[in-house]
């Protein structure tokens, strides 16, 4: 009911907003029925200059498109589980809700929401917002500038008696750019802003809404910051963002001069860097006037400054304000619009085969499983998958494009393109309409992809379209990749990641892939499961070799293994802890990883006297052999769910203190030496409590490894179809 009354609250304040852009369009063909000649509009746009008029939609049509490319590409950029349709529309909507918010352009809060409904985590989600505000902020700076020396320099006589509104605007904009600066990069800042909150909260009205923020501020900025730093290093990446901005922000100053042209006004080639200045003058430095739209401070300051020149009249002005307004900001806001409900009729088609697929398997006791293969009778994996599947009385097909007699009788073929090039590269691209009706005729309820490589976009297309969960387990390409060309590795490396990212869960069948996994430098954001990892491989992580160290000055001792993401996991982890060091004061943290700390993070620890309770050690090949010399072992969250290390930790009797966001069989939740966290909420109660514990002699883990292929999987299956039961 409460969900209900938000979203009915949420309808009619967007209807609202809708309804005041309404009257602020009435108001302005008001003001242009004042302030210059209806009937003139009307006879110069019958008498339009059909060429011009051409050129005009060509460029708002090209604006739009160029404008929403940058966050797109940043989207691209951040490796999320949204499809890139997706993607596209939701970059699209910022039109509309520019129209009815008084946001800024750039990116909208709106855009969060949706993100976060496919999938996006909510530091990817604020990540590319604000990376994509950034760019735009950045760009319209630098544009500003360049414009107010030009009108200053050459028509010093269109600023005179506006200096005043349009220095505010100018330093209004340069400020929010330097915000977002120091939120990027300055590590005191989140302390300072969080301060500024706590004295804001004192407001009683405000008080219980502020301190909560207030409170999750460091954390948030913190991992914004981990992840927009990490865009910033691309220099090439950035440079080909910026360059688009440039491109969609000119196109978008031009149109006044070309609207000016089709009405057949007396302006020359001359007037058109002096048009663009004074529109990027009114459009990015009053763009902060707290209407929808900025409607209202735009328009008035345009024509002030458009009527400062020359060979602009007011009535003239007025007419090119409306024409440029109507294609520039109307039309935008329509497309924004279209692109919402488009979105919209694409989720609400989801949702229905989401409801569809909840109904049929609500009570379902032996499920569909497709298991996805490029070939099945060379396919060892795949093989033993479908016997263990079929005797563990579940209902498994073999879904492939390779015929053989070896293949069972209800093998579900798929097509391949024919094209030598594209199987040398392993990359089906066609056909992925046809293939995923081969699937979905079949009722598959759930799909594991074993060392299908070529369908590495079937999966992706499946995943937008189709609610069934997704497995994947790749050991063939992950174990090859070095030996490809650089082409071909790049190709497939791309498509694998991919696929890792879009799944629900990746098993690799070894040890030897889930270290394959972790050392590649794939974006952690998929989830690694051990359920394919056999008995023996589990007792194969015992080790009776100790290693002693000096640390009779500690009271506790902990041990973190970081096999790779070195800097940013012990970031992760550090300011993980940072506000609550003084509890940590007689605590040892045993680092294992080849990494130097930055120059930054050696000051902060040395500032806050903790350099000292730091151990960073450079022995990969022998880190199971501290386990026996430390109180627990904790993983760290930053890519915590790419790691299979805290096996390690089990199989030599250590207690665990893991992150809520790994992924592991649903039996080790009844292991009582395996302590979860959260940094934000009880990281301090769960690391005491593996302290003051003691490790407790049981075999759950262990008879888990012990347990068939075939019953291990099926709980992974049941886990996942659970979770869609539960959603």
């Amino acid at each position: 009911m409460e969900t209900q009354a938000k979203k009915k609250k949420q309808k009619l304040k967007t209807l609202i907003q809708i309804l005041f852009v309404g009257v602020i369009f009435i108001a302005l063909i008001f003001a242009v029925s004042q302030l210059g000649d209806l009937n003139d509009l009307k006879d110069k746009f019958v008498n339009a200059n059909t060429k011009y008029l051409i050129v005009v939609i060509a460029l708002t049509i090209g604006y739009l498109i160029f404008m929403i490319l940058p966050h797109f590409f940043i989207g691209i950029f951040h490796k999320t589980k949204m499809d890139k349709t997706r993607l596209f529309l939701n970059a699209s909507t910022e039109y509309f809700f520019n129209g009815i918010t008084p946001s800024q352009s750039g990116s909208q809060a709106f855009q969060t929401v949706v993100y976060l409904k496919h999938g996006v985590t909510g530091d990817e989600a604020t990540s590319i917002l604000t990376t994509t505000y950034v760019n735009y902020q950045l760009i319209a700076n630098i544009l500003s500038t360049a414009a107010l020396v030009i009108l200053s320099i050459f028509h010093s006589e269109i600023l005179k008696d506006k200096l005043v509104i349009v220095i505010i605007g100018y330093l209004l904009n340069f400020g929010v750019l330097l915000l977002i600066f120091f939120l990027t990069f300055s590590r005191k800042f989140p302390k300072v802003v969080q301060k500024f909150l706590y004295l804001l909260a004192k407001i009683k009205p405000f008080k219980k809404k502020l301190t909560k923020v207030a409170d999750e501020t460091p954390n948030v900025v913190r991992r914004f910051q981990k992840s927009s730093q990490e865009m910033y290093k691309k220099k090439r990446f950035l440079i080909f963002t910026s360059l688009v901005r440039i491109i969609a922000l000119v196109i978008y100053y031009s149109i006044p001069y070309f609207v000016a042209k089709a009405l057949n006004m007396n302006v020359s080639s001359d007037d058109f860097i002096f048009m663009m200045a004074i529109t990027l003058v009114a459009t990015t430095l009053m763009a902060w006037f707290p209407l929808p739209g900025s409607s209202g401070g735009v328009e008035t300051v345009f024509v002030l400054l458009l009527t400062a020149m020359a060979t602009v009249n007011q009535v003239d002005a007025v007419n090119i304000m409306f024409v440029t307004r109507l294609f520039t900001f109307y039309f935008a806001m329509a497309w924004g619009l279209l692109a919402y409900i488009i979105l919209k009729i694409i989720d609400a088609r989801k949702d229905h085969k989401i409801k569809l697929y909840k109904q049929r398997i609500h009570n379902m006791e032996s499920l569909r499983i497709g298991i996805v293969c490029d070939s099945y009778h060379d396919n060892q994996e795949a093989q033993l998958m479908y016997r263990q599947l079929s005797k563990n009385q579940q209902n498994p097909y073999i879904i492939t494009h390779t015929k053989h007699d070896f293949n069972p009788s209800d093998t579900i073929y798929l097509k391949m393109s024919r094209c030598k090039l594209i199987r040398y590269f392993k990359n089906n691209n066609y056909f992925l309409a046809y293939n995923k009706k081969q699937i979905t005729k079949h009722k598959i309820d759930i799909l594991h992809f074993v060392n299908a490589t070529s369908h590495s976009r079937l999966l992706s297309y499946i995943k937008k379209h189709e609610p069934i969960p997704i497995v994947v387990t790749e050991n063939d390409v992950i174990n090859s990749l070095d030996s490809f060309g650089p082409i071909k590795r790049n190709n497939i490396s791309y498509r694998l990641e991919k696929m890792l990212i879009s799944s629900d869960v990746v098993l690799p069948e070894s040890l030897e892939n889930s270290y394959e996994f972790e050392r590649k430098e794939y974006k952690p954001t998929y989830y690694i499961d051990p359920t394919l990892l056999s008995h023996e491989e589990f007792l194969s992580l015992k080790c009776e070799k100790r290693v002693d160290l000096n640390t009779s000055d500690f009271k506790h001792k902990y041990l973190l293994v970081f096999p790779n993401y070195h800097i940013e996991r012990f970031v992760d982890f550090y300011f993980g802890i940072k506000d609550n060091l003084d509890d940590y004061r007689d605590s040892l943290f045993i680092i294992i990883g080849d990494f130097e700390l930055q120059l930054g993070l050696k000051n902060s620890l040395e500032k806050n006297k903790f350099d000292k309770n730091i151990l960073i050690i450079n022995d990969m090949a022998n880190a199971k052999s501290y386990f026996k010399t430390v109180d627990a072992f904790i993983q760290e969250e930053y890519s915590a769910r790419t790691s299979t290390f805290y096996l390690t930790a089990l199989a030599n009797k250590t207690k665990v203190v893991l992150p809520k966001s790994i992924s592991k069989p649903n039996v080790f939740n009844a292991a009582t030496n395996i302590y979860e966290y959260s940094y934000a909420e009880n990281f301090n109660e769960q690391i005491k409590k593996a302290s003051e514990n003691p490790y407790n002699e049981e075999l759950i883990i262990e008879n888990y490894f012990n347990t068939p292929i075939g019953i291990r999987l099926t709980n992974l299956y049941y886990g996942l179809v659970d979770e869609m039961r539960k959603d």
